[in-house]
């Protein structure tokens, strides 16, 4: 600039420190012609014109000017001096009153943290002009943003002012963006070497691309008093060491104009690395790293406390220095520098047999420290104790990705790839971390250019080096995690997101179980997908690669595998919405929280084929039926459909049989069960003859509930209970199973007081041959069971009193003579009771005989 531009610059400078705009117009002389008609002044650092105000946000000049505030404010401040035509430079062409309040609301709203602008007009010699002062943003301050697209801008571009224009910042300006940006004074002197020990750059593309979210997240950390640490964390091979270096580096250069905290000036910046290993992206291969900067929590505080006391001669003898005594020297050199410290890759510590990285240490000796120090620290997996301040590493953005697609082919002399290859494959299988594109576009060097063929390369065998140095050393921490690596396998073999219902029913555990097992191995292998509605954990494209290399003696691997290829056969029949519903009430059920899973399926919001589906209305039937109201109607109409489309399962059979019994319903809804299991080939056995069972157990409780108001029915319902019951055992019986039915003598013996033995007699010779052969129950409790009221009914009719119906007493003579002529049918527990049934007899004989003339349509008997 020229010395006229540096005077014009400083002279704006003191109006925006001071905070306000003048009341009289004689600041804008500078700007003007000598004779006074003209803003000559050529726009700059700190001022520009414009021709006019816009009414809206969506007006046509709206968003250059919201623009210039973005860069102002971000930059050194500044003033728009609006009303000069840019042609003739004469003011009083804005027609539109400049509303202020307006202008300050949409800050608040639009941009990413609000500022404050003033307005004055002014009557100049050059005409009528409105000045707006835009503030310069204060240190420690995260540039501003515009969060929200306006016009052919896009949101969230961090905006600058360099000389007469409003443009892009880019990494290489992060020194001036932190700076305290005081225009006309140099910032603070940049750090001798002495000062500054960080080691040579080792990342392969030598120019710094994007990453502006995590460089302001970590330089607004460092002006934040009462907070010694952060954490750079993210998946490996997503940058975190760069942006860790280039900090270091960006800081160095700030020097003292670095306010760490807000309060004291930097004094020096350390850069330490635990790696002992990194991976050559040009040949995909993994280099040993034999001297890392420390490698225990021991040698981390030695190398801290020696690049600290840089005096001649430094502490003699330190490493016989006890650790308590090493920690009181640091306490002492941390009061009497600010210093930051950048410790990269502090997870190969914290991941080796030990585990102790020392961090705690530093905690409490910089928060204790008369100066204020802070502690940068990278590593993979998210902390779990840093509260706020940690920076998530992410992915390259779109825009990053792009531009380092293209930096990466430059520098490794390959042609550009198609964009549909790089928006396509590339992407998906890199996750867009920059390790992952370096490897792929140096493999494309060594195929001719042929990126398809690397990728193929990348994903075989010359990618097994890479996927290692991103993800073995967190594999082999999961050693003793045998749950975390079957989940992982589980997630890696379904190769789609899962929810923790789908892994229910592949790994049949419990959902606490899960919960333990995918703890572990969060944001380093898995991450939340919650697209679409509800929580599914996803594994990137790198982890399943890697995981499938690694996972062949994962517990159970065969019959994850095969419950897998079930859960899918499923889920492509029913529909993976339908499938992870039914997947979830069913454990909802088993957990005891049927309310909840009548909740998920009220709040299931399919399409409306799926609401259709046979499969969604047995789901329903099923939550409905453990409802503490269930809406019998509504699951018999559920289940009817589900059978009539061959889609109902026994389990869910089963469950309405049980609440047709818990409601004492009538039998039609088991009658039309027990007749689609009789008919349904694919339902085997076993699982018929327990359908059976539940059927008998039904009849028998409703029998026993009628046994005093509807003899007749009651009758029936026992009659039903005996046959089902017996084709049960059959069942069993055939199948050799441990199973068995419900108890014959409690059958036949709560059964014998209500149905006669001509009614048994009936049943029997209805039931298949086979059935009768087995079972040799025939009669076999007839001495507790039908003996009993039949010799009560005897006994009345020889006594004389005749109050029993004469049919009740002709069916105890059929029984009895029936019980002695064919003794197969009948054994007596004693010989004493066999003497009284047979008494009973004659008794009963005896007493019909009398009353032969009463009884003349009964002489058969009687004979």
């Amino acid at each position: 600039m020229s010395e006229v531009e540096v005077s014009v610059n400083a002279h704006f400078a003191a109006i925006v420190a001071n905070g306000s705009l003048p009341r009289s117009s004689s600041f804008l002389e500078v700007l003007l012609s000598d004779d006074g008609t003209q803003f000559v002044e050529n726009e700059s650092y700190l001022f520009d014109y414009k021709r006019g105000w816009y009414k809206s946000a969506g007006d046509t000049g709206a968003p250059a000017i919201l623009r210039a505030l973005a860069g102002f404010h971000n930059t050194y401040g500044g003033i728009l001096v609006v009303g000069v035509d840019n042609k003739t430079r004469v003011g009083g062409k804005n027609i539109v009153e400049v509303d202020i309040e307006a202008v300050n609301t949409f800050i608040r709203q639009g941009f990413s943290h609000s500022f404050v602008c003033s307005h004055r007009r002014y009557e100049t010699s050059a005409g009528v002009v409105d000045c707006v002062l835009i503030p310069r943003r204060e240190q420690g301050v995260r540039p501003v943003r515009i969060i929200q697209r306006v016009g052919d801008y896009p949101s969230g571009v961090v905006w600058k002012r360099e000389a007469h224009e409003i443009l892009q910042a880019t990494p290489e300006d992060v020194v001036m963006l932190h700076s305290c940006r005081d225009f006309g004074q140099e910032h603070g002197a940049q750090l001798d070497s002495a000062r500054t020990i960080i080691p040579p750059a080792t990342a392969t593309i030598q120019r710094f691309i994007g990453r502006q979210d995590a460089l302001d997240d970590v330089f607004q950390w460092l002006g934040k008093p009462r907070s010694p640490r952060t954490f750079l964390w993210g998946k490996g091979g997503s940058g975190k060491s760069t942006i860790a270096y280039e900090v270091a580096v960006a800081a160095s250069e700030l020097g003292g104009d670095l306010k760490l905290g807000g309060r004291d000036s930097l004094d020096t910046v350390i850069y330490l690395s635990a790696k002992r290993r990194q991976l050559a992206p040009l040949y995909s291969k993994i280099e040993e790293i034999s001297s890392p900067d420390f490698a225990s929590r021991r040698e981390l505080l030695e190398a801290l406390l020696l690049l600290l006391d840089r005096s001649e001669g430094g502490i003699s003898g330190m490493k016989d220095l006890s650790d308590d005594t090493l920690i009181e020297h640091l306490e002492d050199a941390f009061d009497g520098k600010s210093a930051l410290i950048v410790i990269d890759d502090i997870d190969t510590i914290s991941t080796a047999e030990t585990g102790e990285t020392g961090s705690e240490d530093l905690f409490y000796i910089l928060a204790k420290a008369k100066k204020i120090s802070k502690i940068v620290y990278t590593q993979r997996d998210s902390p779990r104790f840093a509260g706020a301040d940690v920076v998530e590493v992410k992915p390259l953005d779109n825009d990053e990705y792009k531009e380092f697609v293209t930096v990466c082919c430059d520098q490794f002399g390959v042609k550009l790839p198609d964009p549909e290859f790089v928006d396509g494959d590339l992407s998906t299988e890199s996750e867009r971390r920059p390790l992952i594109v370096e490897v792929v576009i140096g493999l494309a060097r060594t195929c001719a250019g042929d990126f398809n063929k690397a990728l193929e390369l990348y994903k075989n065998r010359s990618g097994q080096d890479a996927r290692r140095y991103l993800f073995e050393r967190e594999y082999l921490y999961l050693a003793s995690e045998a749950d975390a690596q079957t989940v992982l396998y589980a997630i890696a073999v379904f190769n789609a997101p899962m929810t923790i219902d789908d892994l229910q029913v592949v790994t049949r555990w419990n959902p606490d179980r899960l919960h333990d097992a995918i703890e572990p191995v969060m944001n380093m292998f898995l991450e939340l997908d919650e697209a679409g509605g509800g929580t599914r954990y996803r594994m990137s494209v790198p982890a399943r690669d890697y995981i499938l290399d690694v996972s062949k003696s994962v517990p159970r691997r065969e019959h994850i595998e095969a419950n897998i290829e079930s859960h899918k056969a499923k889920r492509h029949l029913k529909g993976a919405a339908v499938t992870t519903l039914e997947a979830s009430v069913q454990n909802l059920i088993e957990a005891g929280l049927a309310t909840t899973a009548w909740q998920r399926v009220e709040a299931f919001s399919g399409t409306a084929k799926e609401m259709a589906s046979p499969h969604f209305r047995m789901t329903r039937a099923l939550a409905n039926a453990h409802r503490e109201r269930p809406d019998l109607s509504l699951v018999r109409e559920d289940m009817s459909f589900a059978m009539d489309m061959r889609c109902a399962t026994v389990d869910s059979l089963l469950t309405w049989i049980d609440l047709e019994t818990r409601l004492m319903a009538d039998m039609s809804g088991i009658q039309k069960i027990t007749q689609y299991v009789e008919n349904e080939k694919s339902i085997k056995l076993h699982e018929k003859a327990e359908v059976f069972v539940r059927r008998a157990k039904h009849s028998f409780k409703m029998g026993y509930e009628l046994r005093d108001a509807n003899h007749a029915s009651a009758s029936e319902a026992y009659i039903d209970a005996i046959k089902y019951n017996l084709w049960a055992q059959t069942i069993y019986n055939r199948l050799k199973s441990s199973k068995r039915a419900i108890n014959h003598e409690l059958v036949v013996k709560s059964t014998g007081a209500y149905i006669s033995f001509a009614q048994f007699n009936k049943l029997w010779d209805n039931l298949p041959s086979d059935i009768r052969k087995l079972h040799d129950i025939r009669m076999c409790f007839v001495a507790d069971s039908f003996s009993e009221p039949w010799l009560n009914i005897m006994a009345n009719w020889s006594s004389g009193y005749r109050q029993i119906p004469l049919q009740s007493a002709l069916d105890a003579l059929d029984a009895f003579d029936a019980f002695i002529l064919n003794p197969r049918r009948c054994y007596f527990e004693s010989d004493q009771r066999e003497s009284l049934v047979r008494d009973a007899i004659r008794s009963t004989r005896a007493s019909l005989k009398k009353n032969a003339s009463r009884l003349g349509q009964h002489r058969r008997i009687i004979k």
